[in-house]
């Protein structure tokens, strides 16, 4: 059985977070992709068009896309684009709250995202794995 492929959404302030969630993966349990450059480019101007080139391939390739709730994940017009990407391409939605009173971003509320129960591993992966 091939390993499921996740794309991870995050707010630049949550590296952090990421980088745990890789560091967990120590097995390569779930194969994990993200855009590492950086999103300081508005989402809705030209010039993002060739970041979004390089984003939305990653997203077709997945098999979920996870997004990180961090403080200002609900503001960051990039992640709710990751979000409406993989909706449109049918992808399972999971989030993770780091704090239960964090956000959510509109784009992941009422299209049916699985959560898990908190930001560790067992939990991110039951969520991912939910049928």
């Amino acid at each position: 059985m091939s390993k499921t492929s996740v794309f991870i959404s995050y707010d630049g302030a949550d590296i952090h977070s990421k980088n745990q969630l890789l560091i967990w993966n120590k097995d390569h349990e779930i194969n994990f992709d993200f855009y590492a450059g950086p999103l300081k480019i508005d989402v809705t101007s030209h010039d993002a068009s060739s970041i979004k080139s390089l984003i939305r391939p990653q997203i077709a390739m997945s098999n979920c896309l996870l997004c990180i709730v961090g403080l200002a994940t609900s503001k960051n017009a990039w992640i709710g684009w990751q979000i409406d990407v993989a909706a449109e391409n049918e992808k399972k939605l999971v989030g993770v709250k780091l704090d239960k009173d964090y956000s959510t971003p509109v784009s992941l509320r009422d299209v049916g995202a699985t959560w898990a129960r908190s930001f560790d591993f067992e939990a991110i992966k039951a969520a991912i794995n939910e049928h």
